[in-house]
């Protein structure tokens, strides 16, 4: 199966979704990243607790800063990637590779 490639410009409208729905807003939406092709993009910053990354292609990202608490990132290829000073507090990273990630 072939996962769905997003562009910088996709990943952060999710992302402004996904906080409109963290904070309650009708019109947010629950980020869900599950098979998807996000290597290469900018997380930096992003309030993304309790995202779906499952299965998720995340090779070569920037995550630093971010907070990714009670997210889903169990099978996920997080390879070459920079989580520093990323929250990952009550993360599921069951079975995720994190080889040459900078933690």
């Amino acid at each position: 199966m072939t996962k769905i490639k997003y562009t910088q410009e996709q990943l952060n409208e999710a992302i402004r979704l996904h906080v409109r729905w963290l904070n309650g807003y009708p019109d947010g939406i629950r980020a869900d990243f599950r098979n998807k092709d996000l290597s290469g993009l900018k997380f930096t910053d992003a309030i993304l607790n309790k995202a779906n990354f499952i299965k998720s292609d995340l090779t070569n990202c920037d995550f630093e800063e971010s907070q990714l608490t009670h997210c889903k990132f169990q099978d996920a290829n997080m390879k070459d990637s920079n989580f520093r000073y990323a929250n990952f507090e009550f993360s599921n990273l069951d079975r995720a590779s994190l080889i040459s990630s900078d933690c």
